[in-house]
C-alpha cells in the first residue's frame, strides 16, 4: 500500500480550524461593540473591515513526518456589510516547507444573526495552493459552505457542511458542541473576553484518497480498505474527532487570540498513516468599524 500518498492530506484540518478560530476572533469583536452600544439601536447593525494574522506551530505526527512542526502564517482579511455579506482574502504561508508552500483562499459569503441566538451563513470559496506537494492535502479549486448554531445561556450546537469541488468531490459535516463565555470590564472600560471551548465529529466521503492514482492502484486500495480492513469507501464515513479551546482579549478595536487544537482521527485514517494532531494558534485582528 502506497503510504506516502496520504501523508498529510489530515492537514485540510488546520485550514478548517483556522476558520473557525477567524470567526471566533470575529465574533468576539461583535459582541464586544454590541454590549458598548445596547443604549444605542441604530447602532446594533454595522459594516466593518477586519484584519487577522495569525500563526500556528502545527505539530504533526505520522509515519511520514513525526513528530514535525510545519509552521504557519495566516492572514485574514474581510470585509463585512451590515446587510450579512461579506468578502474575505486569506493567504497561508508555510514557513519551513521544503519548497515555497503557500494557500490562497478567496471567499464570498452571507451571515447573520438573530436575537433569539441563531446564526446561519453561508459561502463560496475559490482555493489555489502552490508549493511542496506533501502538504497539499486535498486538491480542490471551488468549495461551497453552510452552517447553523443555536446558542442558549452559552450552550451552542451547531452543524457545518462543506463541498470541495476538485479532482473529485468530497463533502463533509461536522455538528460541534461548544459553550461561550464572555466578560467586559476586567481591565479597562472597552475591553471583553471570551472563552469558548468546544468539542465537534466530522464525517466525509474519501473520494479524494485516489485523485492521484492509476485505476490498478484505486483497486488495491479500495480492496485494502474493505476486504482487509472492513472500512467503508467511497461513501461518508468518520473522518475525526477534533477539540478546540480558543480564549481571545479585546480592547478598543485590537484584539488578541490564543487556541489549542487537537484531532484525533477515525480507526480508518488511522490506517493511513495519520495520527493525533496538535496545534497552538495565536492571533492579532483589528477592526475598522464603518
Amino acid at each position: 500500500m502506497p503510504k506516502n500518498d496520504f501523508a498529510n492530506h489530515h492537514l485540510i484540518l488546520i485550514s478548517f480550524l483556522f476558520t473557525v478560530f477567524s470567526f471566533l476572533s470575529l465574533k468576539a469583536q461583535e459582541t464586544k461593540v454590541d454590549s458598548l452600544s445596547v443604549e444605542n439601536e441604530e447602532q446594533e447593525d454595522f459594516s466593518y473591515f477586519i484584519v487577522d494574522e495569525g500563526y500556528t506551530n502545527n505539530n504533526l505526527s505520522n509515519s511520514q513526518l513525526k513528530d514535525s512542526a510545519v509552521a504557519t502564517l495566516l492572514t485574514d482579511v474581510s470585509f463585512c456589510h451590515k446587510s450579512g455579506l461579506f468578502v474575505s482574502l486569506m493567504p497561508s504561508y508555510y514557513m519551513n516547507a521544503s519548497t515555497r508552500s503557500y494557500d490562497l483562499d478567496a471567499s464570498l459569503g452571507f451571515l447573520k444573526s438573530f436575537g433569539f441566538g441563531l446564526d446561519v451563513s453561508a459561502q463560496y470559496t475559490y482555493h489555489y495552493y502552490n508549493g511542496d506537494t506533501l502538504l497539499r492535502g486535498i486538491q480542490y479549486q471551488h468549495a461551497v459552505g453552510a452552517s447553523v448554531s443555536y446558542s442558549v445561556k452559552g450552550l451552542t450546537v451547531g452543524v457545518d457542511g462543506n463541498a470541495l469541488l476538485g479532482i473529485s468531490n468530497n463533502y463533509f459535516v461536522t455538528p460541534s458542541l461548544g459553550y461561550y463565555l464572555g466578560f467586559d470590564d476586567l481591565v479597562f472600560e472597552d475591553d471583553y473576553f471570551t472563552f469558548f471551548p468546544n468539542m465537534s465529529a466530522t464525517f466525509s466521503t474519501d473520494y479524494w484518497l485516489y485523485d492521484n492514482l492509476g485505476p490498478w492502484k484505486q483497486r488495491i486500495l479500495e480492496r485494502y480498505l474493505t476486504e482487509r480492513l472492513g472500512f467503508p469507501t467511497k461513501t461518508m464515513s468518520l473522518q475525526s474527532f477534533d477539540f478546540m479551546v480558543p480564549l481571545s482579549y479585546s480592547v478598543g478595536n485590537f484584539t488578541i487570540s490564543t487556541s489549542y487544537m487537537y484531532s484525533i482521527p477515525s480507526d480508518k485514517y488511522k490506517k493511513l498513516t495519520w495520527d493525533e494532531q496538535s496545534s497552538v494558534l495565536v492571533s492579532l485582528s483589528y477592526m475598522i468599524n464603518l
